[in-house]
């Protein structure tokens, strides 16, 4: 199950709490936020390729702006992550 989706429980089974719960129904409700604004201000590599769900290699294959802090340190800010991601061609040839 994702990080994202609500919990389901079987019917009549006890959570961990030890509360007894109906079929289908949710045992933890969390408010959903959009996930651009769940992005740290500056993300690294790794943290990039999360959101954009690729292997961190690719970010930089990319071209997805980056802060160049040092010979191996690049930095990447939401705002400009975000923007670049708007340029970009969406699936089945619709133009951004």
């Amino acid at each position: 199950m994702c990080a994202g989706c609500p919990a389901y429980t079987k019917t009549g089974s006890t959570s961990a709490t030890g509360t007894v719960a109906k079929r289908g129904a949710v045992a933890q409700v969390a408010v959903q936020q959009p996930r651009d604004q769940m992005l740290p201000a500056v993300m690294t590599r790794q943290q990039v390729g999360d959101f954009l769900q690729v292997r961190p290699r690719q970010v930089e294959r990319l071209g997805v702006p980056c802060l160049n802090l040092g010979r191996k340190t690049k930095r990447y800010t939401r705002e400009d992550v975000l923007a670049w991601l708007e340029t970009q061609p969406r699936l089945h040839g619709r133009a951004a």
